[in-house]
């Protein structure tokens, strides 16, 4: 305890001070980034051209995934019917052998 109580003295923070000015660091730079958004968002100038675009590359990118969707999903039917296919080929194969040792 005496070590801790000397670094005190000393100026230096402790753990749980030192985590309680991180996590106000933190807030105040989230807080800045937020205002600075706003203010290039709402901008009147150039902020309806802005969310234009934003909606846009939204509407698009959505668009992208859907279709990517669209594909991955055939993708997969056609695989499930192509492990089908090829269950029952080994099947019928096998049936096949099974028939043929009877009959020798």
């Amino acid at each position: 305890m005496q070590v801790r109580e000397i670094m005190n003295r000393r100026g230096h923070a402790s753990r749980g001070q030192e985590m309680t000015h991180t996590r106000d660091l933190a807030k105040g730079v989230a807080m800045i980034g937020l205002g600075a958004l706003a203010m290039y968002w709402i901008d009147p100038a150039q902020g309806r051209r802005r969310r234009s675009l934003a909606m846009d590359q939204a509407r698009s990118a959505w668009k992208r995934l859907e279709e990517l969707a669209v594909k991955k999903s055939r993708h997969l039917r056609n695989r499930a019917h192509g492990v089908v296919a090829e269950a029952s080929r080994l099947l019928r194969r096998e049936a096949g052998d099974v028939v043929e040792r009877r009959l020798h």
